[in-house]
């Protein structure tokens, strides 16, 4: 049985002012996450002298930002972190307004959930996107349990991990029908191109390599595919309703698909992988908000 420990940090902001932030959300909240974790933590203010820092493993700029280091048969070190960002593809906001955003922890990273927070709350108090004082962080929760974490002025949560493990399927009934709407723009290369069209067999494969890479260095043990799954592939067919986006930044370009696909066929044991994918995404840049979907079992 695969298992991995997660937690869900759930924050709501409030607008004060009228902004108009960058259409790659994730990313600007991921870089100003790491810089802010660097001011807190980091004895040495140097993000690039963690290889030879003896402290890193109380830090958490290098235990949950960091992830340059190399493990046998796993050459990309995926970060123990997801940003989840908004899915109504909204970056202009009027005062008064709410902006929601979640970070998920994975494995030993759920120790770090107060520093993530307080590190969270210091890029708010100070300059976010350039934007002084544009926004303010008016709660926190834990998005498993739905238990308050901050109110506005206090921490006041014992953090206690959700676990995942891929049992679950016991508990699921007929799913031979499932739609899987991507929010942000999921990038699954093949021979360095975009992929454009999604029948499960790429779905599947991509999502079986997202959460092995992830519970292979930050689960208890390795990830194992159920022997069923390795060698009966189901007949499962698609109907899809995706298309290309391309977010300009000042640095980079990057394209991805976002639209709709509904899998019709025996689908009942992959439930538990589709689930935890949900919260890891797939695809590239994952850290960032990328590859992000939810899912509705049709019935």
């Amino acid at each position: 049985m695969n298992k991995l420990s997660l937690l869900k940090l759930v924050f709501k902001g409030k607008v004060t002012k009228d902004i108009s932030l960058s259409a790659y959300l994730g990313n600007t909240i991921r870089g100003s996450l790491g810089r802010s974790l660097v001011d807190l933590y980091c004895k040495n203010n140097d993000k690039t002298a963690c290889a030879s820092c003896t402290n890193t493993l109380d830090c958490a700029y290098a235990m949950v930002f960091q992830s340059d280091g190399k493990e046998e048969n796993v050459p990309d070190i995926p970060n123990p972190f997801v940003i989840k960002v908004p899915g109504n593809h909204k970056y202009k906001y009027t005062a008064g307004q709410t902006i929601e955003f979640s970070v998920i922890l994975c494995g030993n990273a759920t120790h770090f959930a107060k520093e993530i927070i307080l590190a969270v709350l210091n890029i708010f108090d100070h300059n976010f996107a350039g934007m002084k004082n544009s926004i303010y962080i008016s709660n926190i929760a834990d998005g498993f349990s739905n238990q308050l974490i901050f109110d506005g002025t206090n921490i006041n949560h014992i953090f206690r991990p959700t676990f995942w493990s891929d049992d679950a399927a016991a508990d699921i009934g007929n799913t031979s029908r499932l739609l899987v709407e991507f929010i942000t723009p999921v990038q699954i290369l093949r021979k360095s191109k975009l992929v454009t069209s999604f029948n499960f067999e790429i779905f599947a494969e991509n999502l079986f390599s997202r959460i092995s890479s992830v519970i292979d260095v930050y689960g208890d043990k390795e990830f194992t595919i159920p022997y069923s799954l390795t060698y009966r592939k189901p007949f499962v067919t698609e109907e899809q309703s995706l298309k290309k986006v391309t977010i300009k930044q000042k640095k980079q370009t990057v394209e991805g698909m976002v639209g709709t696909v509904k899998f019709t066929g025996d689908l009942e044991r992959y439930f538990p992988y589709v689930d935890l994918g949900s919260l890891l995404h797939i695809g590239k840049q994952t850290a960032c908000g990328f590859g992000q979907f939810r899912f509705i079992i049709l019935n």
